[in-house]
């Protein structure tokens, strides 16, 4: 995830940039939905939208002297 630190310790951290607050809400109702019983047989893909955030740990922006 793009926590705030990775972008200011050099060299900056390429990351990927993920809804983690939706990812845990989706998470806990499909956990309760299995608790109680309503999970259904066949199992469920979820996918979330996420952003390549590219910084100089992959070479990009690095001045060589």
């Amino acid at each position: 995830d793009d926590v705030q630190h990775l972008a200011v310790i050099s060299p900056f951290l390429t990351v990927m940039e993920q809804p983690a607050e939706t990812m845990a809400r989706v998470a806990m109702q499909l956990l309760l939905e299995r608790i109680a019983g309503n999970a259904g047989k066949q199992p469920r893909i979820v996918t979330f939208p996420g952003e390549l955030i590219v910084r100089q740990s992959c070479g990009i922006g690095i001045v060589h002297g």
